[in-house]
């Protein structure tokens, strides 16, 4: 893990989670027709396309620089009183002591990565869990308007080779066809990006 660290902060955070105005064109995509009550939404371009979502994007890049950049300057700090070390004569008085240093300096370092990365994991976690909330509550706002009893989640099939891949697929996909008119995805990520754009800007990551 620590290897993994000073290869690259907050990679897997930033691949992690990479895992998501109202339209004018409502009327025409996500009205209910007589008879319909259910609608589908691809949750996945919502949370690639949502603009609260890039902009989290562009803080972690900012957040993994700086903390990636004092990674570097702990380690340095670490190697150095290491490298004092090993030059010096291990009779002598002070070697001890110094020895000491190095060993409170790795801890250091290693508490400093462990707690990083744990406010990391957390912080993430928060964020998908409001951005996945304001996908609610924007799909649900534009169903209760279009007059949709219920709203699926719809995905695509993905050819593969393997059986069991297949069979898994098979058995996760709750939808399996869906015509373009019940496809409301569009009107709702015009309401997220125009309710997120109507909001003051404030930094979602809360990491000091």
């Amino acid at each position: 893990m620590s290897k993994g660290w000073r290869t690259g902060l907050l990679v897997g955070a930033g691949a992690a989670l990479v895992v998501f105005g109202l339209a004018s064109g409502l009327h025409a995509q996500g009205r209910a027709q007589t008879g319909c009550c259910v609608a589908v939404v691809d949750i996945g371009r919502l949370f690639n396309e949502y603009e609260r979502m890039k902009s989290v994007q562009d803080e972690l890049k900012v957040l993994q620089d700086r903390l990636q950049r004092e990674n570097e300057e702990r380690k340095q700090k670490s190697d150095m009183l290491e490298a004092t070390l090993d030059k010096m004569d291990r009779d002598d008085p002070a070697y001890v002591k110094k020895m000491s240093e190095v060993l409170e300096s790795r801890i250091s370092h290693k508490t400093w990565f462990e707690f990083q990365q744990a406010n990391m994991t957390r912080e993430v976690a928060l964020i998908t869990d409001r951005i996945y909330r304001d996908i609610l509550a924007a799909t649900q706002s534009i169903a209760e308007n279009a007059g949709y009893d219920l709203v699926l989640y719809r995905d695509e099939y993905q050819p593969v080779s393997d059986p069991d891949d297949v069979q898994a697929q098979m058995r996760s996909r709750k939808v399996i066809y869906a015509r373009d008119s019940a496809d409301i995805t569009e009107a709702v990520l015009g309401k997220l990006n125009a309710d997120f754009r109507a909001k003051p800007r404030v930094p979602d990551l809360q990491m000091p």
